[in-house]
């Protein structure tokens, strides 16, 4: 696993987020990569490339032959940007929550015009 999603699951692990809370946001963090994942294969693939797409009998044979064909077109490999797109994201998320926890522990401050008396 992505240091940085192990790194956002012990931040939600410490701050006792429930267990089904916690796999429902890395099953959303997983489908965010595997749609990242498929835009920057498919964004090197060329047209003739679409008419071998359009053969595969299945989901499984087209994720294959995405994977080869980008590969063929000298992209980044589908882990190293699996790899990097988790690492932001995971960064974005524990950065998202560390100032939405400060924000709930912060106490109001009343505006100084409030306390003048009229």
């Amino acid at each position: 696993m992505n240091p940085k999603l192990q790194e956002v699951i012990k931040t939600l692990q410490a701050e006792q987020v429930p267990s089904e809370v916690i796999d429902r946001i890395i099953a959303d963090i997983s489908n965010a990569a595997s749609a990242k994942l498929y835009f920057e294969l498919t964004a090197v693939l060329e047209d003739e490339d679409w008419v071998e797409l359009d053969k595969c009998q299945d989901q499984a044979e087209a994720d294959t032959l995405i994977r080869v064909l980008a590969a063929k077109r000298g992209s980044e490999s589908p882990e190293g940007i699996v790899d990097r797109f988790l690492a932001t994201f995971s960064q974005t998320f524990l950065d998202r929550y560390a100032l939405d926890k400060a924000a709930a522990m912060a106490v109001p401050v009343e505006p100084a015009s409030a306390n003048t008396p009229t």
